[in-house]
């Protein structure tokens, strides 16, 4: 498993704090949920800014017959308005499954936490095939807030909030100020 960007700066009420993400603790984390070996090194964390076309790749509503069919800039854009993260399993060809979360977004380590066990949830609810998470292509227009209604979004959404308040995975780190710290606020 790896995260990319392990320590990064948070600016919240103009106090800038590093944060950092406990690794062992949410490795312990999966493999209390039952989760294998392989269905934990096999996960990456990426920290971005924004999604891109790629973060996309192998969705069912960019392919032909799909809701956005030929129009991927417009579903990027508006993902780009609504998501705090995304999943993306295994499934080969790709030998490893992905959370992209989008830290600038939300502005509390709750948030980013919550966002990181919802996002959890579907890895967990691919590695054990839970019932709740069979694919159904609606094929609507308005398809991004049908998905919200869906079994497996119901499941992860109670699953972080079951979990937020207990655990948590970012870490402030007590440092300094530096002179350009002061310049990014």
């Amino acid at each position: 498993m790896r995260c990319y960007s392990h320590t990064f700066v948070h600016y919240s009420n103009k106090l800038v704090r590093d944060v950092q993400f406990d690794k062992a603790q949410y490795q312990q984390f999966l493999r209390d949920q039952g989760l294998r070996e392989h269905d934990i090194t096999h996960l990456n964390i990426h920290l971005i800014t924004d999604f891109t076309v790629l973060h996309f790749k192998g969705d069912v509503n960019l392919e032909e017959g799909g809701a956005y069919f030929q129009r991927d800039k417009e579903y990027v854009k508006e993902h780009n308005k609504t998501t705090d993260g995304l999943y993306r399993p295994y499934d080969p060809p790709c030998e490893y499954a992905a959370i992209f979360l989008r830290p600038a977004r939300y502005f509390t380590l709750w948030r980013w936490n919550h966002t990181l066990l919802h996002e959890t949830r579907h890895h967990i609810q691919h590695c054990l095939k839970l019932p709740c998470c069979s694919t159904v292509n609606a094929g609507v227009a308005n398809e991004a807030h049908s998905a919200r209604n869906q079994p497996w979004e119901i499941d992860a959404e109670q699953f972080a909030s079951a979990y937020a308040g207990r655990i948590s995975f970012f870490l402030p780190v007590s440092r300094p100020l530096k002179r350009s710290d002061l310049q990014n606020l």
